[in-house]
């Protein structure tokens, strides 16, 4: 079993409650894959899981196409739990309040007792404002949970074409590693096959299946207004030739936002969820 993910006997949060679920958050639909085997593990070990996307992946007019997607890989994988919050993919950073809003909403709707979120790492600017947005949302719910975050893909200059896929850098600390065995790595196999829409992209990144996925623990006081890695100036990169954003977007959104004070204990900070369920 994945021993860092395994129930403890009652939720940090809660002290005498039962342990809570873990809660995945997704930038977009075929992020999920990067994590597709762990995902089939935690199943099979019956860890209760729930898991949302940020966007629909609508950045070319193909929400409905990439939802439908989802949904296919979700099957596959058996999480039942699903959160679509609809927000606009490729403009997180323009958003990034009203991201936080329905994630807040969403933590104190399902109370998860760990949660896992895309790496902060300068590959994807979505993929850096969903890993702001998880700090932000559980710091103003008052909901001390662990955080861990699984890497994507980042610029590095050491790296074949210039991106480091599905890990960490070398002088990483804290990293945990999770070894797939066959029926995870079928699982994952077949989820990046449900992205039909996607292969292009798995294909221009070079991207291929993995045995092993990594993860670590977000640092308590990371500091997102400022770049993950030295010399990270942009988004700007080849592969994201489309974005105009740029990091320094995400710094002066992170410095203009309203900084809410804490609600205290999560379930007084607001009802009800205002995200969309898929089964």
């Amino acid at each position: 079993m994945i021993d860092f993910l395994t129930p403890k006997p009652e939720s940090p949060a809660r002290p005498g409650a039962a342990p809570g679920p873990v809660l995945f958050v997704f930038p977009h639909p075929d992020d999920d894959v990067f994590v597709g085997g762990t995902l089939s593990l935690l199943l099979r070990a019956g860890v209760r899981l729930h898991a949302s996307w940020m966007t629909s992946g609508g950045y070319d007019g193909m929400a409905h196409a990439r939802e439908r997607e989802l949904q296919q890989a979700l099957d596959i994988a058996g999480v039942e739990n699903r959160h679509l919050l609809r927000l606009p993919d490729g403009g997180l950073i323009a958003d990034l309040e009203n991201a936080c809003v329905k994630l807040v909403r969403l933590i104190v709707e399902v109370k998860p007792r760990i949660i896992i979120g895309p790496a902060f790492e300068g590959g994807h600017a979505d993929h850096d404002a969903t890993s702001f947005a998880i700090a932000e949302s559980c710091r103003r719910a008052g909901w001390e949970v662990p955080l861990f975050e699984y890497p994507c893909y980042a610029p590095a200059a050491d790296a074949p074409r210039g991106l480091r896929l599905s890990a960490f850098p070398a002088q990483a600390l804290n990293v945990r590693q999770v070894d797939l065995d066959k029926r995870a790595m079928r699982c994952k196999e077949s989820m990046a096959r449900a992205y039909a829409s996607q292969k292009q992209v798995f294909d221009l990144l070079e991207w291929r299946p993995s045995t092993r996925e990594f993860f670590r623990e977000c640092p308590k006081h990371r500091d997102h207004a400022h770049p993950p890695y030295p010399g990270l100036s942009s988004y700007a990169h080849w592969f994201n030739w489309r974005s105009r954003d740029r990091f320094e977007h995400l710094s002066a959104a992170i410095a203009s936002m309203t900084r809410k004070e804490p609600t205290g204990h999560p379930l007084s900070a607001v009802e009800g969820a205002d995200s969309a369920r898929c089964a």
